[in-house]
């Protein structure tokens, strides 16, 4: 029992196997026929409307081979062999792209007509026209120019006619055929003629349109060439630019420090001269706070200016992290709060409950906001003193949280909403008051770049401005 089971299995294992290989072999077979046709219509011309006419009479030669061969070999006729012979020597010829070869071979098989027919059954009376004398007629209209199947009817009424003359048919009889056989066959051309015509025409229209399109195309690389050499000469010159630009704002930066350090010393100098000269400690005190906030002024406007070259050249550096927005606005308050004062301007502070984080920069943040909310503070100065007002309110919205500054001042219109946060653009509402015209957008820039967004909203002149600032949320595993 044991060894009849085993016995199937291996059966089956042996019947599996040679399906397998069957497969295999099959798949071989056809992709060496596949190799083997796609070698023997390889034509050899750049003219495509030779090609596939040559094409077409590949396709025909070897099922005439193959039943040339098997009429042979019935027949063992001589004639016939050399005929084959010459029709495949002639079809190696059209391979190579020769329009004389296809036309050999066209006049080869009209000869064959005459070999393979036997004169009684076409010599009359009654003259017979039969059907595969046209053969050669439509090989030549469908795989040459159409004059040449008037030549391939001429050879094939020749070729039947020398046959029936060798063969003792009268002269007569010869002749009545050769008339009667060439009007017939040359009734039966015009129609293919017709046909080959359009066929040629419609191939070289072809042709001319994928010529075009080659031209086309070939210009359309050209000229993306010279664009991206364009493009690349001048993206090298603005990198140059941005390079040299970077390198003298940096030079700037530099001299400005070492001027702020030397005054510095020198202010130092003075306290300790008016502090030897009995000078009191309050007054010392006021003068030094005026000066170290004088400093930072001058430092955090050679920061902006840092922080705009760095904006323009898209080379701003971020670190992401979970920021408490509402941290970084009462630090933001508490830093505007002496100049709030000095315009005689309240500043109030609102944060809802349960603000989530925000994925910020904390320190580009502050700066952005201290900038916004300054400008607010500052534009209130020609509202009444008792109206002087600004209100900062946190909320959470839209999976972050959105900073609203809200003030009483000067207001703008359409025009000025327009151009707020150009670079170095001062709106003409702004006069009497000190700025570059870089504040509002060294903000923009800084808040945009961290995924945020920043709108001006007025009524128009006299009626106040808010500032929305929305901060996407903080998800973990996104700091960079």
């Amino acid at each position: 029992m044991h060894m009849t089971h085993e016995t199937n299995t291996n059966r089956a294992w042996t019947v599996r196997a040679a399906a397998a290989r069957a497969r295999t072999d099959a798949r071989r077979a056809l992709s060496a026929v596949a190799r083997a046709l796609w070698w023997w219509l390889d034509v050899r011309t750049d003219d495509p409307v030779r090609q596939t006419r040559l094409r077409g009479l590949l396709l025909v030669v070897p099922p005439m081979l193959l039943g040339g061969v098997w009429i042979i070999w019935r027949s063992q006729s001589l004639a016939g062999a050399i005929i084959l012979l010459a029709i495949a020597l002639c079809a190696l010829a059209a391979r190579r792209g020769s329009s004389l070869g296809a036309l050999a071979m066209t006049l080869i098989i009209a000869a064959g007509m005459g070999v393979g027919f036997d004169p009684a059954t076409y010599v009359g009376p009654p003259v017979v026209i039969h059907a595969l004398f046209l053969f050669p007629i439509a090989l030549a209209a469908l795989t040459l120019p159409p004059s040449a199947s008037l030549l391939a009817a001429a050879a094939t009424i020749a070729a039947l006619a020398l046959r029936a003359s060798m063969a003792g048919a009268s002269a007569s009889d010869v002749l009545e055929f050769g008339k009667l056989g060439m009007v017939n066959l040359v009734e039966m051309a015009l129609p293919l003629m017709g046909l080959s015509g359009l066929f040629g025409r419609v191939l070289r229209a072809k042709e001319q349109a994928l010529r075009g399109q080659a031209a086309a195309n070939a210009e359309l690389q050209t000229l993306n060439a010279e664009l991206e050499q364009r493009v690349r000469a001048a993206t090298d010159d603005l990198r140059r630019t941005q390079a040299i630009q970077q390198a003298e704002w940096a030079s700037v930066a530099h001299d400005i420090n070492n001027a702020m350090a030397a005054a510095q010393a020198v202010v130092d100098d003075v306290l300790l001269d008016m502090a030897m000269l009995g000078v009191g400690d309050e007054k010392r005190t006021l003068i030094e706070r005026r000066v170290v906030a004088s400093f930072r002024v001058i430092g955090n406007l050679i920061d902006d200016m840092n922080t705009v070259t760095l904006l323009d050249h898209a080379r701003l550096a971020l670190e992401i992290r979970a920021v408490d927005a509402a941290a970084v606005a009462r630090n933001v308050v508490e830093q505007i709060e002496a100049q709030a004062q000095q315009y005689g301007c309240e500043v109030s502070l609102s944060a809802g409950d349960d603000l989530p984080p925000v994925a910020a920069d904390a320190w580009r943040i502050e700066r952005a906001l201290a900038n916004l909310v300054g400008n607010a503070v500052k534009y209130t100065r020609q509202a009444r003193r008792r109206d002087r007002r600004v209100d900062v309110a946190l909320s959470a919205r839209r999976d972050g949280v959105v900073i609203t500054i809200a003030d009483t001042g000067l207001g703008m219109d359409a025009t000025a909403l327009a151009l707020v946060g150009q670079p170095f653009t001062r709106l003409a509402s702004a006069r009497g008051t000190k700025g570059m015209g870089i504040g509002v957008y060294l903000s923009r820039g800084i808040i945009e770049q961290q995924g945020g967004t920043l709108s001006y909203a007025s009524a128009g002149p006299g009626c106040g401005t808010t500032v929305t600032v929305w901060l996407p949320g903080h998800h973990p595993g996104k700091e960079h």
